[in-house]
């Protein structure tokens, strides 16, 4: 008799604990065991124990130890008892629950073809034999309370019967059954062909998918190949705890209403009695039986084969598909629930989702759930990628203060907004709250302006003519940093600690020393910036490259080891960052993909703002504190609620 055991053990968090132990004789393990070989002796046969604990209050350390005490004891209690399989299991399961708090327990032992299931409460059994299948233990009976009056009596259930060929047992606990939809659990029973592992790794799937998963123990017991024994002398069954199919039936029927003998009846189990082989001539029979074999297969193969064998693979292919189909919705839900617990787990699950909705879609299965799990999938992923759709508010159209003004770089202090036009040579100061506008200087000043920093009250204009200041005051601007021949490209231009920094095309980023008396001698701050295109300051140096999009930080001039976690697409081209020392975030523009990306200062992804409006966006500052962006595209300035 061939024995193969599936085990199923589902999350366990601090308050479960749950395991399936394979209790193997050493007869069968000297065929190639597992990991719990040579704890038993084979006369006694081999028990599979699936035991779980489920507390409100425990130590995960202190369930586990626990839990090899469960072990043990039933260790003890079955193969140390001179009692019969079955009275010294169901001592065996009674005996855990009743010494261990929040225990559910059962166990299968298998012993000369004949099968001992005892379950205690909590515990569900389903058996299929054949084309036979069915409820021995309904696990909603014993956890909705049905049948009330006589559950505290059968509060522990024990059967037993001589094994089918083919013959599937499932046992799980309460948690199991509540994870597994029934019709998964069928459907891969149904496509159970030798491929225990495959099976296990389906219902495993199902029930890490599950938003109601956690504290799931179950096993999925097949028995094959059971072989006639040829006696020479008539030969009864070794265990009276063995009962026989017919009478199994009756006596549950009269008490429990929901056992193994409406299926076992149904399934017209033998009796067990006397076995007697008549003599032949074996040669001369194998030979008959041989040609007759032969005609008989021929017929078969051309009369039924051919049907059969494509009856088989449609089962199997629809078996498959509804597995994937419960994955992925079981799988889906688990998502949506994790939107605001877990973000990053929550778009992993989206991200297999997606995946096996193209398998499905390629086999071309239809689904009414599957089609709005593909509706809402979207949504869903904005959701749990924290995608927000901002509504944009238009501050000023400069084009209708002066007709070709467009703007290209932009600043904000206090609740002006100071933006450079550098086709007219213009600095314009914007009110934020009114939107009215004022040309604070011109070209004659300015030059062509490029981009624009500020601290303090002070501007600086990065132009053609080196580095202008400007005061907020009264808009005084005079060229404080010429234009320096060593210079190559310049990029970017910040203030800070009253310094100035200028980005170089080669990589370095230049330093000019403030002082009272102006500033002094640049000096190179470093020069392992290469690819930068753009910067922001707040104590360190934060350098966007975008010829390979990747945002680098910089502190005492030298690089450090940072990246960018849980971001749901890569940054486009063209980004531009923003951030300052008050500012707890780093704000990125994604000019490319039309989006404003939030990250923690650590990297990681924290969200992202989405709008129409963003797609033509030049430059953008944020005020955390007023807890709104600002933006300018084009000749128009926008703004939006962070």
């Amino acid at each position: 008799m061939e024995v193969k055991v599936g085990k199923i053990v589902g999350r366990m968090d601090g308050r479960q604990w749950g395991q399936v132990h394979d209790f193997l004789p050493a007869a069968a393990a000297d065929n190639g065991g597992t990991e719990e070989q040579g704890e038993t002796t084979g006369d006694r046969g081999r028990l599979i124990a699936v035991m779980g604990i489920c507390r409100e209050e425990a130590e995960q350390l202190k369930l586990v130890e626990t839990g090899r005490e469960i072990l043990g004891r039933v260790h003890e209690m079955y193969y140390g008892s001179g009692e019969t399989a079955l009275s010294a299991l169901k001592r065996a399961v009674e005996t855990v629950v009743e010494e261990f708090e929040g225990v559910e327990a059962g166990g299968v032992v298998i012993k000369e073809g004949v099968v001992y299931v005892v379950a205690g409460e909590g515990m569900g059994v389903w058996v299929k034999a054949g084309e036979r299948e069915g409820w021995l233990i309904d696990p909603k009976i014993q956890n909705t309370g049905e049948a009330s009056a006589s559950r505290a009596k059968f509060k522990i259930q024990s059967f037993s019967g001589r094994a089918v060929e083919g013959e599937v047992i499932v046992m799980g606990n309460g948690r199991f059954w509540t994870s597994v939809p029934f019709g998964t659990m069928r459907m891969v029973v149904a496509g159970l062909n030798g491929e225990m592992e495959t099976a296990v790794e389906t219902l495993l799937a199902v029930e890490h998918g599950s938003e109601k998963g956690g504290g799931e123990v179950g096993t999925i017991i097949k028995i094959s190949d059971i072989r006639s024994q040829i006696l020479g002398e008539p030969k009864t069954l070794p265990d009276s705890g063995v009962t026989s199919g017919i009478n199994l039936g009756q006596r549950i029927r009269g008490k429990a209403g929901r056992v193994w003998g409406s299926v076992w009846g149904r399934l017209k189990l033998s009796k067990p009695g006397v076995v007697y082989v008549a003599y032949q001539d074996k040669a001369a029979a194998r030979k008959r039986t041989r040609y007759a074999g032969v005609g008989f297969l021929v017929a078969a193969l051309l009369l039924v084969g051919a049907g059969k064998i494509q009856k088989r693979r449609t089962e199997v292919k629809l078996s498959e598909e509804r597995v994937l189909v419960e994955k992925v919705v079981q799988e889906y839900e688990e998502a949506r629930s994790l939107i605001g617990m877990n973000p990053t787990r929550s778009r992993q699950l989206l991200a297999k989702v997606e995946g096996d909705l193209k398998v499905l879609e390629e086999k071309k299965v239809k689904d009414a759930r599957i089609e709005q799990v593909k509706q809402t999938w979207g949504e869903v992923l904005g959701a749990a990628s924290g995608v927000k759709k901002i509504q944009a508010r238009e501050v000023v159209d400069l084009g209708l203060v002066r007709e070709g003004m467009r703007g290209t770089a932009m600043v904000k202090v206090g609740n002006k907004l100071w933006v450079t036009d550098s086709q007219g040579g213009r600095l314009v100061e914007v009110n934020s709250g009114t939107g009215a506008v004022k040309i604070a200087a011109g070209e004659e000043s300015l030059g062509k302006p490029q981009t624009i920093a500020a601290e303090g009250e002070k501007l600086a204009i990065l132009s053609d003519k080196g580095v202008i200041q400007c005061s907020m005051i009264n808009v005084q601007c005079s060229v404080v940093v010429e234009k320096d021949k060593e210079w190559g490209e310049i990029k970017d231009m910040q203030l800070f600690g009253g310094n100035i920094y200028l980005l170089e095309s080669t990589g370095k980023i230049w330093k000019y020393p403030g002082g009272d008396a102006g500033f002094g001698e640049k000096r190179e701050w470093t020069k392992e910036a290469g690819g930068g295109q753009n910067m922001a300051i707040d104590g360190s140096i934060w350098v966007v490259k975008t010829d390979k999009v990747e945002i680098m930080k910089f502190a005492l001039g030298e690089r450090e080891s940072w990246g960018v976690s849980g971001l749901d697409k890569e940054l486009g081209e063209g980004a531009r960052i923003y951030t300052s020392a008050e500012a707890e975030k780093l704000y990125i523009l994604d000019r490319a993909n039309g989006r404003v990306v939030q990250l923690k200062k650590n990297g990681e992804y924290e969200g992202q703002m989405t709008g129409g409006e963003l797609a033509g966006a030049e430059d953008m500052v944020a005020d955390e504190g007023g807890k709104k962006i600002y933006w300018i595209g084009g000749s128009k300035v926008w703004e939006a609620e962070l």
